[in-house]
């Protein structure tokens, strides 16, 4: 094997290619990183050949990669007493999605009586906001009047 030849489509969903590395200079890394002329939520095409002492062999099945990362984490956590019915209330802003659509927030406390955190719900994305009534808090989760309730809020995609 002389060389490998990587081609992406630059994120046009089309079939015209443009070559990253390998086809001018020889390139036998088994391994590459693009980190230039990536747009976060855009979905890349990838291809590969090899070249031997006889030419350049057939193009491998492309590949496809959504350019995104894992979502922030939601932000400006507000905790409140719902006057009308003593339910317990947390508000935060949606999460950035990091280039890939948000698909749930999920919300887990802290258990007191099991010493370890519960999964308490999973939400629509868009949903910035959740209530649990205290007496749940008091049963489920092991919590008195007046502790300190611990939550956890995370999106994902």
């Amino acid at each position: 094997m002389i060389s490998y030849s990587l081609e992406y489509d630059a994120g046009t969903g089309e079939d015209t290619w443009e070559t990253l590395i390998g086809y001018l200079s020889h390139y036998t890394g088994l391994s590459m990183v693009v980190t230039d002329k990536i747009d976060r939520g855009v979905m890349y095409k990838f291809r590969l050949r090899a070249k031997n002492i006889w030419g350049w062999g057939v193009y491998s099945q492309e590949t496809s990669i959504l350019a995104a990362r894992v979502p922030l984490k939601p932000t400006d956590l507000v905790a409140s007493i719902v006057e009308s019915t003593g339910a317990f209330r947390l508000d935060w802003e949606i999460a950035d999605d990091q280039g890939s659509e948000l698909l749930a927030t999920e919300v887990d406390l802290y258990s007191v009586s099991l010493d370890s955190w519960v999964h308490s719900a999973t939400l629509n994305a868009d949903k910035a906001s959740y209530e649990i009534p205290m007496s749940e808090l008091e049963e489920v989760y092991g919590y008195s009047q007046g502790e300190i309730i611990e939550v956890r809020v995370r999106s994902s995609n």
